[in-house]
């Protein structure tokens, strides 16, 4: 077959092989006996005897004016041979030879731009580009521009191929499609709600820094976090549905950009691609970092008046977290750091695993103290407990406590993960219903001071 601006000419009789190997008549010793040299190979090609071969003066396209079968052959020097044929045979010194029963396959090399190729094919690159290449790919020129950043199928592809057709059909189809749950079935009717203000005025003020859980869900600055909590409680006591959906308008994505992007506005936004905005969502990393989170201190007095700050806050340099910096989560003698809290901003629906990344670390400092109290009471050497929450304001909440983070878990990790080695535990996973906040706190209380946990950053992964 050969190949010349996508028309196809095909040589030989069988149609389904491929012959590789070009010959090339150098010699005519005589009438029934030819030299001929490989061209691309660097061996002298034997054909076999009772083989048909044809001459022609042009190797592409391939025009047969002679044939012969050759009788014998014998070698001439490293890249040719002699054959002697059956039958006189029509050929000439330049002209090719090919096996006769063979597919022969030449190519016609064109020349061809990136932006001439079809769109399917640019599909299958960009799989492989991250988004930053892609967008540099897009000023390469005006064509490629215009299929990156104005083309909603570009990106709707690009999700489908790296997120699988699940997620694909999320949050592409089903999150702007579905109607919103009913405040009925979330227990946020207003009836509901002024329940459950009500039982959040009966707290004292500082009652909301002591309570861990208020705490966590900022009580102290408006009730929001607690009537999600409430309502999240009703929906598992007495559910009023089977089934809550997953939910996303057009203008709620837009918010959650104008929420963490100030340099987005109405007008702006409008030029980009939805689902531009859905890909960069779904690869974006979602992650908090431990030193920029807040310590929950149970001490507070009345009216906020000694409310404390952050000094058992402690920052620890090292090198092989992820910005050289985090928290060391540790008890001591006379009072524990009650743990450390923080807040997602602009959750789009989905379901997320909560992963940590953490450290565990024995502190000699602590030691004696620790034996001390493990001689007076032996039931001390397994008091080791971490507690982990988070409760998004408009989905349900996840838990990890003291079953699974306890006395076994820490020695088992520091065993197999030292004090040296930084590893991810998954502390869950959560159900978004609608764009939503999620809210989470991670306290421990380990070994009076001699076990302690580095915390480096949380992070949420967009799971099926």
């Amino acid at each position: 077959m050969f190949l010349s601006d996508s028309k196809c000419h095909f040589i030989g009789y069988d149609g389904k092989t491929i012959h590789k190997v070009y010959l090339l008549s150098t010699e005519v010793v005589s009438s029934s006996a030819l030299i001929t040299k490989a061209i691309n190979s660097t061996e002298p090609v034997n054909i076999g005897d009772d083989t048909l071969v044809e001459f022609s003066r042009n190797n592409q396209p391939f025009t047969a004016h002679g044939t012969g079968m050759p009788a014998s052959s014998i070698s001439n020097s490293t890249d040719s041979r002699l054959f002697i044929f059956t039958t006189p045979v029509n050929a000439s010194v330049g002209d090719w030879t090919y096996v006769a029963d063979q597919t022969i396959i030449g190519v016609e090399w064109i020349k061809m731009y990136i932006n001439d190729l079809p769109h399917h094919v640019l599909y299958n690159i960009c799989k492989y580009l991250s988004f930053i290449d892609i967008i540099n790919l897009s000023k390469t020129c005006k064509q490629l521009y215009i299929l990156i950043e104005k083309d909603n199928y570009f990106w709707m592809i690009l999700i489908q191929n790296h997120f699988g057709s699940k997620l694909y059909q999320r949050y592409v189809n089903e999150i702007f499609q579905n109607k919103k749950n009913s405040n009925y079935v979330l227990y946020r009717t207003e009836k509901d709600i002024r329940k459950f203000e009500k039982y959040f005025r009966r707290y004292l003020e500082f009652q909301m820094c002591n309570i861990w859980l208020l705490n966590v869900l900022n009580s102290k600055d408006n009730s929001d976090g607690y009537i999600a909590h409430k309502s999240i409680v009703k929906q598992k006591q007495r559910p009023r549905t089977n089934e809550l959906k997953m939910s996303l308008t057009i203008e709620e994505l837009f918010e959650s950009y104008f929420n963490k992007n100030k340099y987005l506005n109405k007008e702006n936004i409008l030029q980009i691609s939805m689902y531009k905005l859905i890909y960069f969502y779904l690869i974006e990393s979602k992650r908090l970092l431990g030193v920029d989170l807040f310590v929950i201190d149970l001490s507070c007095t009345r009216n906020h008046i000694h409310c404390p700050v952050q000094k058992y806050l402690n920052h620890v340099y090292d090198s092989n977290s992820l910005t050289g910096r985090c928290v060391r989560l540790y008890s001591f003698r006379s009072m524990y750091l009650a743990g450390i809290k923080g807040k997602f901003k602009s959750i789009l629906p989905g379901i997320y695993e909560i992963i940590c990344r953490i450290k565990l670390n024995k502190t000699n400092e602590y030691f004696t103290y620790y034996n001390e109290r493990c001689s007076r009471n032996h039931a001390v050497e397994k008091n080791v407990e971490g507690y982990f929450y988070a409760l998004a304001d408009h989905g349900l909440d996840c838990e990890c406590d003291g079953k699974k983070m306890n006395f076994d878990w820490f020695e088992s990790n520091y065993l197999l993960h030292g004090n040296t080695n930084w590893f991810n535990e998954t502390m869950g996973k959560i159900k978004i219903f609608e764009l939503s906040d999620i809210y989470f706190g991670f306290r421990i209380n380990l070994y009076y001071g001699y076990g302690n946990i580095l915390f480096d950053y949380i992070q949420l992964n967009i799971i099926e």
